[in-house]
């Protein structure tokens, strides 16, 4: 019997032609036939790009399982090479990377080295992606950015590199933008049903993933039993022991956001007047541009 080679496994980046024919799984092929490898899409490269898993025979005597491995190089003529770019995106969307990073002929692979900033995600085949993972071109369209809420330019920036399997290029950076302005909700308010107490959440929101806000607090009375011993005001985790005008520094989460909270605790029912509270959105990382000015502010009158 001629000698003979069969097919277990295929990858799915290629086709095994035999006599110009597509080769079955498990049939047996003799080593005579005319035996080819292609690629299904011809504009991809990779170094490994696919494998083949295969026995043979000789009568009967029949090897063990081997594993070619097949490889479509790219150019090594030249550097790999890429370009810095910037895109402006929404919230809440799902971007392929392979749409927004251009390479050269010498590219089958890339990595991301940096995230700036904490917005969004990226996601390779589902997974967060780790720093200098490295992606190979033909799975490029699984690489995945994830816009969440909030704004800024960047809103996040992503630097990688391109390259081959023997050198990488120089850092690029891919840039996301996503424009809009930040505001303050409107205030949530509820009181407590076994103390004469409330609490007040104001929520930032549409900010800066992961920057600051600076908010002003106006703290006005016409009680006199407000400040006693028996009544607290905290604002942000801090008391307040006195009217006037308060200003807090706070950190964004990574959706530009944060829960600018009030408490008022008091023994006693105060029934001698209100306690009022103006707050206003200043700024959002040191800048105004960023905020809503039609809706930075927020005014509460609490009765307890």
């Amino acid at each position: 019997m001629a000698y003979e080679v069969k097919f277990l496994e295929i990858g799915s980046k290629i086709k095994v032609l035999v006599n110009n024919g597509t080769a079955n799984l498990n049939q047996w092929y003799s080593i005579s036939d005319i035996i080819k490898v292609a690629k299904k899409d011809s504009k991809l490269v990779g170094e490994p790009f696919d494998s083949i898993k295969y026995i043979s025979r000789d009568g009967s005597i029949i090897s063990n399982e081997a594993l070619i491995q097949i490889n479509y190089p790219p150019s090594k003529k030249v550097d790999p090479k890429s370009t810095n770019s910037k895109v402006e995106i929404f919230n809440n969307i799902e971007y392929k990377m392979i749409d927004y990073i251009g390479y050269n002929n010498a590219v089958d692979r890339l990595r991301i080295t940096k995230l700036e900033t904490e917005a969004g995600y990226l996601t390779y085949k589902g997974v967060k992606v780790y720093l200098n993972q490295e992606i190979m071109l033909y799975d490029l369209d699984k690489l995945i950015f994830v816009s969440k809420n909030g704004i800024g330019s960047p809103y996040q920036k992503i630097y990688f590199q391109v390259g081959n399997i023997e050198k990488y290029s120089e850092v690029y950076s891919l840039e996301f933008a996503i424009n809009g302005k930040c505001f303050i909700n409107q205030p949530i308010i509820s009181k407590g049903t076994s103390v004469v107490s409330s609490a007040i959440t104001n929520k930032i929101e549409n900010g800066v993933p992961g920057g600051t806000a600076k908010i002003t607090v106006l703290v006005e009375t016409n009680s006199a039993k407000v400040f006693d011993d028996n009544t607290s005001i905290t604002i942000n985790d801090v008391e307040i022991v006195k009217t006037g005008l308060h200003s807090f520094d706070v950190k964004l989460d990574s959706d530009g956001e944060y829960n600018f909270n009030i408490y008022i605790f008091s023994e006693d029912t105060i029934d001698d007047g209100a306690i009022f509270f103006d707050l206003e959105l200043k700024l959002i990382n040191n800048d105004d541009s960023f905020i809503d000015k039609e809706k930075n502010k927020s005014s509460i009158i609490i009765n307890l």
